[in-house]
């Protein structure tokens, strides 16, 4: 029977117990810290806040990143066709067009719980941001 030995460090191991012992490690800094495997946490993912906030209000300002079809730079062409794609997708949904970027692949929009459920769902979407008006930070007052 092996035990523990003083004076012996875990790089003295034979590669099995080495592991092991990389394991237990592990588990109990997870178990110390609090840690939760990804599977068992509940966490809102940000476009369920999205939704949530726009069933609230009625509507949400959103910016949305389309992803154009052809690969390489986005030309105008095909940042104008991604839009229309998402746009088509979102046929029959609360949404305004509030802004359609020709150089960037983004739409500036206003929409509604289901049309963000659509927004969420499409793989033509790269990514969607709440819009919001953004201030600079007033400096600290001089003594």
């Amino acid at each position: 029977m092996v035990g523990y030995v003083p004076g012996r460090c875990a790089a003295s191991f034979p590669d099995g117990r080495r592991r092991s012992l990389a394991v237990v490690l592990q588990l109990a800094i997870a178990l110390l810290t609090g840690a939760v495997p990804a599977a068992a946490q509940v966490v809102p993912s940000p476009i369920d806040e999205l939704i949530a906030k726009a069933a609230r209000q009625g509507t949400l300002r959103v910016i949305v990143e389309v992803k154009p079809v052809s690969p390489g730079p986005a030309t105008a062409d095909a940042i104008a066709q991604a839009q229309d794609d998402v746009l088509q997708e979102l046929a029959g949904t609360g949404h305004r067009v509030l802004r359609r970027f020709t150089t960037i692949p983004f739409l500036g929009l206003e929409v509604t719980a289901d049309a963000l459920r659509r927004l969420g769902a499409s793989a033509r979407v790269g990514a969607i941001r709440e819009d919001m008006v953004l201030r600079p930070q007033e400096s600290p007052a001089s003594p």
